[in-house]
């Protein structure tokens, strides 16, 4: 299976928001959040998002890369295989740390 994320960056800020969704057990929010445009991460004003938010390691997100990260998240909690073959992607993978 070919790994849907092969940049780094993206890989650290996906694993963070996936990491601090399951630390706070809130997987099926994030999996059930609706897909039809009838409400966005962006603009969404529920704590659930702002508690994920104030978890994150990576904390230098904007509106919209937090956004498109609670939607790979999303996608990952509804196919576990792909983010299994992301890990097994990065496993033996020297990574650079994003922090000093």
């Amino acid at each position: 299976m070919a790994c849907k994320i092969t940049d780094e960056a993206t890989y650290f800020t996906v694993k963070d928001c996936m990491n601090t969704i399951k630390k706070l057990e809130v997987e099926g929010f994030i999996k059930n959040f609706p897909t039809d445009g009838s409400v966005n991460f962006m603009t969404c004003l529920d704590p659930i998002i702002f508690e994920i938010y104030s978890n994150l390691v990576c904390d230098y997100h904007s509106g919209s890369s937090y956004a498109c990260t609670l939607r790979e998240c999303q996608y990952f909690l509804t196919y576990p295989d792909q983010w299994q073959a992301v890990l097994d992607y990065w496993a033996n993978k020297t990574l650079v740390s994003l922090r000093s």
